[in-house]
C-alpha cells in the first residue's frame, strides 16, 4: 500500500482528499461548515520525487483515516448537530496557534505520541 501511495500523481492524491470532504460535507449550506471544508482542501497532497519513508508513511495513515466512515459519520454528526454559535471565530482564532506549534513539531520530527508531542 505505501508503494502504491507513493506512486500516486499530486492528482490522484487530491481526489481521495477532495473526495472525502465532499463526502462529509455534501449538502451543507453552513458557512462556518464550509470554511472548514475550505481547510481541509489545503491539504497539501505534492510529495517529492524520491518521498522519505515518514512521507510516505503519513500519506498511508491520512488515507486510512479519509476511508474510514466512522470518521465520515462522526465528523458529519459534528457538522450537522455542533454548537452554531462562534465556531468560525474560534476556529480562525486558533488556526494560526495550532499551524505555528504543529508545524516546529513536524520540523523538529517529534512523534505525536510522544511526551514532547503531547
Amino acid at each position: 500500500m505505501m508503494h502504491k501511495l507513493a506512486a500516486l500523481s499530486a492528482r490522484e492524491r487530491r481526489q481521495i482528499i477532495d473526495g472525502f470532504v465532499d463526502r462529509v460535507f455534501a449538502g451543507v449550506e453552513d458557512e462556518d461548515a464550509l470554511v472548514i471544508a475550505g481547510f481541509m482542501r489545503e491539504i497539501p497532497t505534492t510529495l517529492p520525487d524520491e518521498p522519505t519513508a515518514v512521507q510516505v508513511d503519513a500519506w498511508v495513515e491520512l488515507a486510512e483515516l479519509v476511508s474510514d466512515p466512522d470518521l465520515e459519520a462522526v465528523l458529519r454528526a459534528v457538522i450537522e448537530h455542533g454548537e452554531p454559535h462562534n465556531r468560525i471565530e474560534f476556529g480562525l482564532a486558533i488556526r494560526p496557534l495550532v499551524l505555528e506549534h504543529a508545524g516546529r513539531a513536524v520540523d523538529s520530527e517529534i512523534a505525536p505520541g510522544s511526551e514532547a508531542g503531547a
